[in-house]
């Protein structure tokens, strides 16, 4: 619950922050929209997803247990073909953020052994 309001103010705050080009932009893309299919106009075509690992800090090294704690960001990139636009129909915007939640995200599960 915490992350879906954590998700809503966040994006609420990014509307609040875009030109009204950019506006009538993300409006445009997430119309009609549907996050659960996968990003891609044929079907047989996989998506590639590149997955980086950024380290903040190591937080504890445990040699005798050969732990290590760290603190890192993980970094997920994909194209969505469905969310292209012409820039010049939105006064040269050439970028957007989406929110989270708004989009197409990959199903990914991140385990240790």
């Amino acid at each position: 619950m915490l992350v879906a309001l954590t998700f809503s103010v966040i994006y609420l705050i990014s509307l609040a922050n875009c030109s009204p080009s950019e506006q009538r932009l993300l409006n445009d893309l997430l119309a009609g929209y549907v996050r659960e299919e996968r990003p891609v106009l044929d079907s047989s075509k996989p998506v590639v997803v590149t997955l980086g690992l950024v380290m903040q800090q190591i937080i504890d090294l445990n040699e005798k247990e050969e732990l290590l704690e760290v603190s890192a960001w993980l970094k997920f990139q994909w194209v969505d073909e469905n969310l292209r636009w012409l820039p010049v129909a939105y006064d040269n915007v050439s970028d957007v953020r989406h929110p989270a939640g708004t989009i197409w995200q990959p199903d990914i599960l991140l385990y240790n052994r």
